[in-house]
């Protein structure tokens, strides 16, 4: 499964920030959580957040590979790789694997994105151990053979038929993703290409797997009612023996050009929709690449501040009052290894025509930049503070938020002064962010009925 999580972590997405603006503010004081770390001499990482009376965890694992990584020649690897993961082992044979977690009350899932794979499993905490000794086994004991890639191929081919080429806005997607990211792999679509996934042979994913699936590039993440005191030792007893090879550091990839004021404009005539969508999108740096952190947290709060939620005067504007939206959202994908874009996205009211109304709209979003307030900022601090409690409540949610930060190397202990940072975040320097960096997008996106 292909996780398509935007901007989670720390700056959070508008569909989680409806969160009861009015309700009472539950913000968790420092530390937001408790964490502990430890690392086996062959490089493996472990983390360990108790969360919890209820003896219940979720099993986490990172492989820290995605599909930026990928050979060039076949993109989407690192998600085919993830599906042979439950192929079996010569101990755990195919299709055993999730019938133990079954049969155990446990259940399972995985995820694929650019920059890692994760792996986890929710049981109770008297099979932790299984769950762990199952995983080392898979980590370097994968077995699969030449007919099950023939085969799991076919299934990956039918999930991106239903996923792009059968989804209404998949094609227009694919576009936008080349166009965002013209030369850096954050253009390909995590499940790849269908020329690509024909290619996947035997070979080739021995080899990915070989690669990259190596103690010293992976991280356990266990989120639940246990300790340090109590996961060590297991991990010990089924990870140690594992040989680490090679070296992995932050990988160097090749950087999008500047755009020198250029504006792409990708434009769509479906006959598959009834909508008419505008968006436009900005070249913003992200959490690991901004030069200055105050800068990526008064962008978290831009993003918010614009139309992060319902109550801001931009959305007011043009949905509540003179009705020219159905709905306005802006987006700040600032989590990755690397930069990604800083979006604002409009669905036009269709009493009004996209061609006829989209310079306006464009006007009125530059205006209410210009406008923004004291009354909004403090608003907008409210909602991403409250709305950050509730992204990490339960182990499963926490337990995948967290693999995201630390795939992304996002550092736990700024999460824990994440209250603190945005809350130091003035009005002049979210206007600085704006005035610096939503000045012209490097691309605009207009998808509008066929007739």
């Amino acid at each position: 499964m292909i996780k398509s999580l935007l901007g989670v972590a720390l700056c959070l997405g508008t569909s989680t920030l409806e969160a009861s603006v009015e309700q009472t503010t539950m913000i968790k004081k420092e530390p937001f959580i408790h964490y502990e770390t430890a690392e086996l001499k062959n490089g493996l990482k472990i983390v360990v957040i108790p969360n919890g009376a209820l003896p219940v965890v979720t099993v986490g694992m990172i492989v820290h590979v995605g599909t930026a990584d990928d050979p060039v020649d076949q993109v989407g690897l690192s998600h085919f790789l993830e599906h042979m993961m439950f192929s079996g082992t010569k101990k755990i044979p195919d299709d055993q694997f999730n019938k133990i977690i079954l049969k155990n009350g446990g259940h399972n899932n995985a995820f694929t994105e650019y920059d890692m794979t994760f792996y986890y499993t929710t049981i109770h905490k008297a099979h932790m151990g299984r769950i762990l000794q199952m995983e080392a086994d898979r980590l370097r004991n994968l077995s699969f053979t030449h007919k099950k890639v023939d085969s799991e191929k076919k299934v990956v081919l039918e999930e991106r038929g239903m996923r792009v080429e059968n989804h209404p806005f998949g094609s227009m997607f694919e576009r936008y993703l080349q166009v965002t990211n013209p030369y850096h792999p954050y253009g390909i679509p995590p499940i790849g290409y269908p020329h690509h996934i024909q290619k996947y042979n035997y070979n080739s994913t021995r080899n990915h797997y070989d690669a990259w699936y190596q103690p010293n590039n992976t991280t356990l993440v266990i989120v639940g009612g246990t300790t340090m005191d109590e996961v060590k030792p297991l991990v010990e007893k089924y990870f140690k023996s594992l040989k680490k090879k090679g070296t992995f550091t932050t990988p160097q990839r090749i950087a999008n050009p500047n755009r020198d004021g250029v504006t792409h404009v990708i434009r769509q005539k479906n006959p598959r929709n009834a909508m008419q969508i505008l968006s436009w999108s900005y070249d913003v740096p992200n959490y690991s690449k901004v030069k200055d952190i105050k800068e990526y947290y008064a962008l978290c709060l831009l993003d918010q501040m614009l139309a992060g939620h319902s109550l801001t005067p931009l959305y007011v504007d043009l949905v509540d009052e003179s009705e020219q939206l159905l709905n306005i959202s802006s987006h700040y994908d600032g989590d990755g290894l690397d930069p990604r874009s800083f979006s604002i996205t409009a669905t036009i009211n269709p009493k009004h025509k996209l061609d006829d109304i989209k310079d306006k709209i464009l006007d009125k979003i530059k205006t209410h930049i210009k406008n923004l307030d004291e009354e909004n900022l403090k608003l907008s601090k409210k909602v991403i503070l409250n709305s950050i409690s509730n992204m990490f409540d339960g182990n499963e949610n926490l337990a995948s938020n967290i693999a995201l930060m630390l795939g992304h190397q996002q550092s736990l202990d700024d999460l824990n002064h994440f209250e603190k940072n945005i809350n130091e975040v003035t009005l002049e320097e979210v206007k600085s962010v704006a005035e610096k960096y939503l000045k012209d997008p490097h691309s605009v996106l207009e998808i509008m009925p066929a007739s």
